[in-house]
């Protein structure tokens, strides 16, 4: 009898702790990661390429401004970007006519760790005509991207997937969900 109580109770308590609400984090993780990277030492190396290397001159590029200003924004979170000569994990900025995105992040690695050529774009088609803030908060959602984080359901947050969402709610660098996400990817 006693036993029968034990177990009864028991199974209630494991029940109850399944169906209870726990802590909510709205970031979600595309499954890809970079290897390699030890807890709370999150630096990434960045290549800049031709379309925001040489547009007018660098130094005053809008494109490069909005990289480099995105990748000072994610500095808040422990995570680092650093421009160097060389890396895989690489920015640009294109003009795609018929893209019906602003900005892209794209894999060529077919595992989730990821390690090499992991590029980063912005679309001048839509990009030109933002302000530089606007810019900015696509260039710094792509380097979220491009870190593992996938598009978040919180607001606000960087890592919306729609510019508009992310003007209006002010969200043009990372936010506490996307701080939350790039700590605990990191």
């Amino acid at each position: 009898m006693r036993l029968r109580k034990f177990l009864a109770s028991t199974a209630i308590v494991v029940l109850a702790t399944a169906l209870l609400p726990g802590a909510a984090n709205a970031y979600v993780f595309t499954g890809r990661y970079w290897c390699g990277n030890p807890p709370n030492a999150a630096k990434f190396n960045v290549q800049f390429l031709s379309g925001v290397a040489t547009q007018p001159p660098p130094s005053t590029s809008p494109n490069r401004a909005a990289f480099v200003n995105a990748m000072s924004a994610w500095h808040s979170t422990e995570v680092t970007f650093v421009a160097v000569s060389s890396s895989p994990l690489r920015v640009d900025s294109v003009f795609n006519l018929t893209a019906t995105w602003d900005g892209l992040t794209t894999y060529n690695s077919g595992s989730s760790c990821l390690g090499a050529n992991v590029t980063s774009v912005i679309n001048r088609k839509y990009t030109d005509g933002y302000s530089a803030l606007t810019r900015q908060g696509v260039a710094g959602h792509e380097l979220g991207h491009a870190i593992g984080l996938g598009h978040s359901s919180v607001n606000p947050a960087m890592m919306t997937p729609y510019t508009s969402t992310r003007n209006a709610q002010g969200a043009n660098t990372p936010r506490a969900d996307d701080i939350a996400g790039a700590k605990a990817r990191y």
